[in-house]
């Protein structure tokens, strides 16, 4: 299934400049429980939704596309199969199907990286688990970022509701 959120150019690519700039605000670092407090400098409104906008984009599920079976083909090629790393199942069959729909459930942004972490990591085909493991890494570092820029415009549209209504005579 391939991408349903649409992101122009443009958005694309304000959003990979703010990622860079904002890189220290914006890092798991950070945190979910990260707070943004009155007088913190704020990352500018229009990049945190651009910031949210590619995010969005980037998680949506790659779905069974030649791409991601590219992905999948590397995989296979690149580490040898032993019983052991197929999660007790007693089929290769079985396994790459496992992989497969790992896969399909996941943003194809990470893909390359997934693999490249994988063979850093593997010595033997790995288990379905630590597959699905790499990704839930990479997406959670993501939820963090586009979660702290949802924070900023909050307290942007705060900040800009203060402002009026200080603004306004008594």
């Amino acid at each position: 299934m391939p991408n349903l959120v649409v992101l122009d150019q443009k958005t694309r690519a304000l959003a990979n400049r703010a990622m860079v700039r904002h890189r220290t605000a914006l890092q798991p670092v950070a945190g979910w429980n990260h707070k943004v407090v009155p007088g913190d400098t704020l990352i500018p409104a229009d990049e945190c939704r651009a910031v949210v906008a590619g995010i969005s984009h980037d998680l949506e599920p790659a779905g069974d596309t030649e791409r991601t079976a590219s992905w999948i083909e590397v995989l296979t090629g690149s580490l040898p199969f032993t019983k052991e790393s197929a999660d007790g199942l007693e089929n290769a069959d079985m396994w790459l199907a496992a992989i497969r729909g790992i896969y399909a459930e996941n943003p194809t942004n990470p893909h390359e990286r997934a693999i490249i972490e994988i063979l850093k990591r593997c010595e033997y085909r790995p288990k379905v688990f630590d597959v699905h493991k790499v990704f839930e890494e990479f997406r959670g570092a993501w939820m963090i970022a586009k979660h702290t820029a949802e924070k900023h415009l909050k307290e942007h549209e705060r900040r800009q509701t203060e402002a009026e209504r200080q603004a306004k005579p008594c």
